[in-house]
């Protein structure tokens, strides 16, 4: 019985004589270069996202506002905008409707 290597790198063939009680085993693996780079391409880092100012700002919020409590409850302060002045004089019409749907 002969053993027969093959070494895909170099295009080589080794010959060996094999005891004939002994067992064989041929694997071959021509793909696994392949899938190894298909691997590392899926597993590539994406590039780093640019976020605007607001997101940015969200995400600042989030991590400086944001904690579980004794219970394991999150708890998170509530954003609130600079300008909140854009509200009007909306009260009155509010508590119209308020009083409209109590009844």
């Amino acid at each position: 019985m002969i053993m027969m290597k093959v070494d895909d790198l170099k295009g080589t063939i080794s010959a060996n004589k094999v005891n004939p009680s002994q067992s064989c085993l041929l694997s071959i693996n021509a793909e696994l270069h392949n899938q190894i780079e298909c691997f590392w391409k899926i597993e590539e880092a994406y590039p780093e996202i640019k976020y605007s100012k607001e997101e940015t700002e969200c995400e600042e919020h989030f991590s400086e506002n944001t904690y579980r409590d004794s219970l394991g409850r999150f708890v998170v302060k509530l954003p609130l905008r600079e300008n909140h002045n854009n509200l009007g004089e909306s009260l009155e019409n509010a508590r119209k409707r308020f009083l409209s749907i109590e009844q």
